[in-house]
Parts: structure tokens; C-alpha cells; sequence
């Protein structure tokens, strides 16, 4: 394999343009034929650009020297919506006559000059084909700042949901009104989940969620001054818990539909693998620090995650930053996606359903959630109509957060290294398995060490799913592509606790987790029976979808070819 010296620019502008010198060409292989005008080889997401000299006829009609009159630095922008980088054409120095060569890195907005001097050297292979390195994600700025803007996020939601019902309760009086009100917050997350993500491909995410983590930090202000300074009516809580619902569900589509764009697509997998880690924590750490919050004042909680949204959102306007290579669609510029916006927002469904493998992955994912979510539900009544104590019971939220931490840590190795189909197959039979084995033995501590054994495999399934979906995703339609998987695959969740509470009333308990396990290896089956999904590459493999404005209809132009 040829090596050739890379020197890097001195100077390297904002907006991509350098002022480079010009240098030698790279060396040839023996009897290559020499590169003439602007001809290019591949390398990866980058493109290795050969510039000669460009040459004028004089008015005498005699070709002459270089036009140095002009502009010495050239761009040309690749076609709206196009995966391809950016191409810079720089032309040589007016006293050197060579031919030079430049790495365009789109991501990072730096050229790399191949020859020339007065450059730091270095040395890489040049090997058409093969991608550049990637810098690992805890050196990438903006993924750190996308990834620190949605843990504060979750960490809000979280100590919501933890708070809420305590709250409530000692307002209200009434665990049954109590449990209506709260209803709200779910209410409202459901129907900002379309408009959230019709927003997020349409307009500009950074407005959209700084205006929804402002207008979230005034409700949770509101609902703390009215508990302290007024008794409120369960009419009034209602209607502001769905509008705090309303502005979570626009928040969260914003999020993910902006990580294809800051995250390289051989990352998308340790990505989501990194967020299923985050989660775990947040879900073992904050209900505690709720708790404590709510021991201390009622509203003292609300009053935490009023301030957590609100530097969740600025923090949101450093991470969304950089150049976007990617065309959004504009209501304003396009009169079919203003004629038809029920249709554009509703892309987002008729592409996971046009999509084999994304149709495949919804169906088991919400028959999946359905069975976790029932079992869980399950245990808690099993053990509470034993008398168990209320310890015990808690210590199955930790046992299984723990599950899911020490999953993500696995995940982070299994997703890079296994296919992804025949993780999403291994990891659901073994939920299935350990389902089956705590239902025969069914005793408390065996039934939550086997619910946090079975969380194993969780996160690595999440991943995969969520980090394959952000990358076959058009850029155009990941806002609605998510609120479209969230909307589906939490529409069969009412039914668990109706599940739960029947089936260990009637059966009991044995009964019911075995049902759960027959629903879990349920869910295996599309992914066994699907060719498509069995075939699935690992992570940095996968097919990444990056297409122009307008493709709201999805077909064999907008399905790649491990999806056709």
C-alpha cells in the first residue's frame, strides 16, 4: 500500500476555505496515465481532488499563465440534500505550476493538502475506498454538548415523573382524581409527538427547542406558584399538565433528528449505545434525589427541573451549530409540502411501513414493549398482594436499572462486533428465557435478580434499533420518522397494566410471566422469518440514507439497497 506525506494547512477559515499553498502531486503507480483537470478519487465520507493549473487563451489566442486575476479560491457546493461533501477547488500559487491535491472533510470544515511545503507532515495511507479515522465521541464538541442538552433533558422528565404523583396526592386528596390529572402529562406527550417532529424536519430546531424548554421552565414555575399560593381546581392542573405534556412530546423528536447530523454514521451505533447508558443512570439516581427534593418542599422538585430545562435548552443552541450539508425542507419554498402538509406529516408513518426492515423492527418493538412493560407491572402486583414489603418491591427499579447499565456497557462492545439482526434475535429469546425461569421459581429476590439478568439485553436491542433508524433515515424526515416510531410502539402500552392486574387476579403470577415470555419470543419471530433482518451488518456497516427535499413519498429512490 502507498504512503503519501499529508501537511495540513496553516490557516484553516470558518466557512471551509483555506489558503493553502500549492504543492506536488501526489506519486503514481508505473504506468498509470497522469490526472488531468479536476478528476477524483474516493476516500470514504472525503474526496481526494486533483487540481491542475488552470490555463486561459490570451486575446492573442496563446494559452498563458494561469489566470492569478481571479479569485484563487473556488467552491463549488455539492446538489441540495446530497450525501456527497463539499468539494473545494483551490487553485495553485501564482509561482508554482504543480498540480495539488486536496482531502475535503466536510464534518470537520478542514482541507488536508497532500505535498507542499512550510506544513506539519504526517503520514496516511492512501487506499481508495477506505474512510478516514474518526475521532472518538467524548473529543467531539458538538456530540458532547447534543449529548449534555438531552441528559438534562431526561434528568427533567424524570424528576417529574417522580414527584408528580406525590404531589398530586397531597393536593388533590384523591388517589383516583390524583391518577386522572396525571393522565394529563401522557396525554399531551402523545399529541406534540407528530407536531414535534413536523417541526423538527420543517423548521429550525434550535427555535424549537429553546421555545419549548422556555415555555416548559414558566409551567413548572406556574405549577409551583399556584400549589404554594392557591388551592387549584383538578380542571386547572389538568389542562397545565398537558400543555407541559404538549411541549415534551414537540422536544424529543428535535433531539434525535439532529444527531445524524453531528455524529459521524460509523458512530450512530455507539451513539445510541451511549444514551441507553445515560438513561440507565438517570433512572437509578434521580427518583432518590426526587424524593429527597419532595421531603424537603413540594415544590421544591418542579422548581430543580424548571432550571434543568431551561440549561438544557441553551445548551441545545451550542450543540445544533455547524454546517448543515443537508437541505431541510421549507413550507415557504415548497407549494407541494404546503398544499399537502397532512401528507408531509404523515411521511414519516408511510415510510417506516414502505421500509421492509424499519416495518419489521416497529412490529416487534411494540409487542416487546407491550411484554416489559406487562411483567414489570405484574411483579409489583404479585408482591404487593403477598405482602411483601414496600423495600423489596423498590429494590426491583434498582435491580433493573442496574441491568440496563451494566447492558449498555455490553452493548457498546456487541453492537460494533455482532450482526444486528442476530442480536436483536439472541437478545429477545434471551428476555424470553429469563421470563420463563422467574416464573417457575417466583420467589421475590430470584424474580428481581432475573428481571435485572434479563435487562441485559435491552439496551443492545435499543441501540441497535435507534442507531439503524437514524442512519437509513432520510435527513429530511428523521423529526417525523421518530415521533412516528414512539407514537406506534407506545400505542399498545395502556393494555399492559390491564394485563398485569388480570392475569395475576385470575391465573397468577407463574401464569402471566409466562404469557409475557410467550409475547416477548412472539416479538422474535418477524425478525426470524425476515431475510432482511437477519442480514442486518453491524453498526459501522450500516446503508446511510442522506436524500434532497421533496422525496416526502417514500420508494425505490429513498430505500437503499439492504432495504429494497
Amino acid at each position: 500500500m502507498r504512503r503519501a506525506r499529508v501537511r495540513l494547512p496553516r490557516t484553516v477559515q470558518r466557512h471551509g476555505r483555506t489558503a493553502a499553498r500549492a504543492c506536488r502531486s501526489l506519486p503514481r503507480r508505473r504506468g498509470s496515465q497522469p490526472l488531468t483537470g479536476a478528476e477524483e478519487r474516493p476516500y470514504g465520507c472525503a474526496r481526494l481532488v486533483h487540481v491542475q493549473p488552470r490555463r486561459h487563451r490570451c486575446r492573442s489566442g496563446r494559452r498563458g499563465r494561469p489566470d492569478h486575476n481571479r479569485s484563487r479560491h473556488r467552491r463549488r457546493r455539492s446538489p441540495p440534500g446530497s450525501a456527497r461533501p463539499e468539494y473545494r477547488h483551490l487553485r495553485p500559487h501564482r509561482h508554482r505550476q504543480r498540480s495539488s491535491c486536496f482531502l475535503a472533510d466536510p464534518r470537520t470544515s478542514r482541507t488536508h493538502a497532500h505535498g507542499g511545503a512550510s506544513m506539519s507532515q504526517h503520514t496516511v495511507p492512501i487506499r481508495p475506498g477506505v474512510p478516514p479515522p474518526v475521532r472518538p465521541l467524548r473529543r467531539q464538541r458538538l456530540f458532547i454538548g447534543w449529548f449534555a442538552s438531552d441528559t438534562l433533558v431526561k434528568i427533567a422528565g424524570s424528576l417529574t415523573a417522580m414527584a408528580l404523583p406525590l404531589l398530586l396526592v397531597s393536593v388533590l386528596g384523591s388517589p383516583a382524581q390524583a391518577g386522572l390529572v396525571a393522565a394529563a402529562t401522557s396525554i399531551g406527550t402523545t399529541l406534540g409527538m407528530l407536531p414535534g417532529g413536523f417541526l423538527a424536519d420543517f423548521q429550525n430546531r434550535r427555535v424549537t427547542v429553546f421555545v419549548c424548554a422556555t415555555a416548559g421552565t414558566c409551567l413548572h414555575l406556574a405549577l409551583s406558584a399556584l400549589v404554594v399560593f392557591a388551592r387549584p381546581a383538578p380542571a386547572a392542573l389538568f389542562l397545565l399538565l398537558g400543555t407541559i405534556g404538549l411541549c415534551s412530546g414537540i422536544i424529543a423528536p428535535a433531539f434525535t433528528a439532529t444527531l445524524k447530523r453531528i455524529v459521524d454514521p460509523r458512530q450512530f451505533g455507539m451513539a445510541a449505545s451511549a444514551a441507553e447508558g445515560r438513561s440507565a443512570v438517570i433512572e437509578l439516581a434521580v427518583p432518590p434525589l426526587g424524593g429527597f427534593l419532595f421531603a424537603i418542599a413540594p415544590v421544591l422538585p418542579f422548581l430543580v427541573t424548571a432550571a434543568v430545562i431551561l440549561a438544557g435548552g441553551l445548551l441545545f443552541l451550542t450543540a445544533d451549530r455547524g454546517h448543515n450539508h443537508v437541505a431541510r425542507p421549507s413550507m415557504r419554498n415548497d407549494d407541494h409540502a404546503r398544499q399537502r402538509s397532512l401528507t408531509s406529516l404523515l411521511a414519516g408513518f408511510a415510510y417506516l411501513w414502505h421500509n421492509p426492515v424499519l416495518r419489521t423492527l416497529l412490529v416487534t418493538g411494540m409487542i416487546a414493549n407491550l411484554a416489559g412493560s406487562a411483567v414489570l407491572a405484574a411483579v409489583v402486583f404479585d408482591l404487593t398482594s403477598r405482602g411483601v414489603s414496600p423495600v423489596t418491591i423498590g429494590l426491583m427499579g434498582t435491580a433493573v436499572a442496574l441491568g440496563a447499565l451494566v447492558g449498555s456497557g455490553l452493548s457498546a462492545v456487541l453492537v460494533d462486533r455482532v450482526r444486528s439482526g442476530l442480536l436483536i434475535i439472541i437478545g429477545l429469546l434471551w428476555m424470553g428465557t429469563c421470563l420463563v425461569i422467574a416464573a417457575i421459581i417466583a420467589t421475590p429476590m430470584a424474580i428481581i435478580a432475573l428481571l435485572a439478568i434479563s435487562m441485559l439485553a435491552v439496551p443492545a436491542i435499543n441501540a441497535v434499533v435507534g442507531g439503524y433508524t437514524v442512519a437509513v433515515v432520510p435527513a429530511h424526515l428523521q423529526g417525523r420518522s421518530d415521533a412516528a416510531q414512539s407514537l406506534v410502539s407506545s400505542l399498545a402500552l395502556p393494555l399492559a397494566p390491564v394485563i398485569a392486574g388480570v392475569g395475576v387476579e385470575v391465573f397468577g403470577f407463574s401464569a402471566t410471566a409466562v404469557a409475557c415470555a410467550g409475547l416477548v419470543v412472539l416479538s422474535a419471530i418477524p425478525c426470524v422469518l425476515s431475510r432482511r433482518v437477519r442480514s442486518m451488518s453491524t453498526a459501522s456497516a450500516w446503508t446511510v440514507q442522506n436524500r434532497p427535499e421533496g422525496a416526502d413519498r417514500p420508494g425505490r429512490g429513498c430505500l437503499s439497497k439492504e432495504n429494497r
